[in-house]
């Protein structure tokens, strides 16, 4: 996964970042603002604001659901 998703709310929820086999859960958030919090997991300073773990995370997402 490149970019963000465009269809994200600009409203609380909670964020499911999905990948690997059977578009397994690699991590469940939840944001007041879910645009706004998904977003900053696409920006160039990820590894500098929240390590490699999470870049890693990123990388091998396919998607992102929302609820």
């Amino acid at each position: 996964m490149q970019k963000p998703p465009q269809n994200l709310p600009d409203s609380p929820g909670v964020y499911i970042f999905r990948g690997g086999i059977r578009s397994a859960i690699l991590y469940i958030g939840k944001a007041t603002s879910l645009k706004s919090r998904v977003a900053s997991y696409f920006r160039k300073d990820l590894i500098a604001t929240r390590g490699p773990i999470l870049v890693g995370m990123v990388e091998s997402a396919k998607s992102v659901d929302f609820i």
